[in-house]
């Protein structure tokens, strides 16, 4: 059984809040089954995963891992089974069929073990605590670095859960994690666009503050003339991820007004994602962006020429014509050789002459 049932039965219960969390747990399982590690080693670190994931809800007890399963952390049951204690049932709606499971350390289980005495499947194994377990996996030899840096924003759950401290394995773990290609690989995941804004964000906790404080100040830094949260922003745009990108960027710009790079690239994606909007949301949208813009306009350094263009290119999606050509026109006297301004106002001029033409 490679494939998840599909077990929701409703439109609400399929909504998942660890759903990022849920695929770095999967691609470690198969990760810890294509480790060198040993297969006693294998089904500690295992467990031990299966068990910190299902702290959160019941998704995972319900998920047929075909790698659980082989190391003997699942078990699957047949139908002559389905009523034993600690037995229950997967229904797969795709096919309409049925499929039973139990796990390790319920109670069909034990008495599976009675039953099978010798098979090491039956053997309880070695459950790790939460610092061990993290510290095992972003430690693994064969973890590839995108899911070593995912961990970086799942790891703080231990520190949510009030686990016991192991000082000498958190400290562990800051060594392992605090580095340029972690924190380099987390700057273009999801994840990484989840962490903490700003260092003001971040609560009084040392835990918390230890583990995310390095890596903000770390996004801050500008070692190609710009912060690379700036850099992450305008992939997203790159991406025509306009959306992510708008929501990102009006998240930054509270905590750093005064870069001018941000801000542009705030303007970048609203302006695009604008486009995408009908009706009353895209008037409302435009009109926000307006303010933004305004703003812009009457504070740029660097970038007014750029504020001046997407200032004339939003007033024209609100239809205001002559202001866009007052906007652009300004653009042009700032800087004369920019060929976006000089195409739109040949644009709306031969739009003015064509309107001209059927009168």
């Amino acid at each position: 059984m490679a494939r998840e049932p599909r077990l929701y039965t409703s439109k609400e219960e399929k909504k998942d809040y660890f759903e990022g969390f849920t695929r770095t747990v999967r691609a470690t399982y198969r990760v810890i089954d294509k480790s060198g590690e040993s297969e006693e080693r294998k089904r500690d670190l295992l467990y031990s995963l299966y068990s910190f994931r299902c702290l959160f809800d019941n998704r995972e007890f319900y998920y047929p891992s075909a790698i659980l399963e082989k190391y003997g952390v699942i078990f699957f049951a047949t139908i002559s089974e389905k009523d034993e204690d600690g037995v229950f049932a997967l229904p797969d709606k795709a096919s309409g069929k049925t499929y039973y499971k139990y796990d390790l350390g319920s109670n069909y289980f034990f008495k599976k073990a009675k039953e099978n005495k010798g098979d090491p499947r039956f053997v309880l194994p070695q459950k790790l605590t939460l610092y061990e377990l993290c510290y095992a996996i972003v430690s693994l030899k064969n973890i590839p670095l995108e899911l070593k840096a995912k961990w970086f924003a799942y790891i703080p759950y231990i520190f949510v859960l009030r686990a016991p401290v192991e000082h000498d394995l958190y400290d562990a773990l800051l060594e392992e994690m605090h580095t340029d290609a972690v924190f380099g690989a987390l700057l273009h995941t999801d994840e990484g666009d989840d962490v903490y804004v700003d260092e003001t964000d971040l609560d009084d906790d040392p835990l918390i503050r230890g583990w995310y404080l390095p890596y903000i100040r770390w996004r801050n830094e500008k070692p190609n003339g710009t912060a690379r949260y700036n850099e992450r922003i305008n992939e997203l745009i790159g991406q025509g991820n306009f959306a992510k990108a708008t929501a990102m960027a009006d998240a930054y710009v509270p905590a750093y007004p005064d870069d001018e790079d941000l801000l542009l690239l705030d303007v970048t994606a609203r302006a695009t994602y604008g486009a995408s909007l009908e009706g009353v949301d895209r008037k409302m949208f435009l009109q926000e962006n307006m303010r933004i813009i305004d703003d812009a306009v009457g504070n740029s350094v660097e970038h007014h020429a750029d504020f001046l263009y997407f200032s004339g290119l939003t007033k024209l999606a609100l239809m205001d014509v002559s202001g866009a050509e007052k906007d652009l026109n300004e653009c042009l006297a700032v800087n004369p050789g920019y060929g976006k301004a000089t195409k739109l106002l040949i644009g709306i001029r031969n739009a003015e002459k064509l309107n001209e033409n059927k009168e």
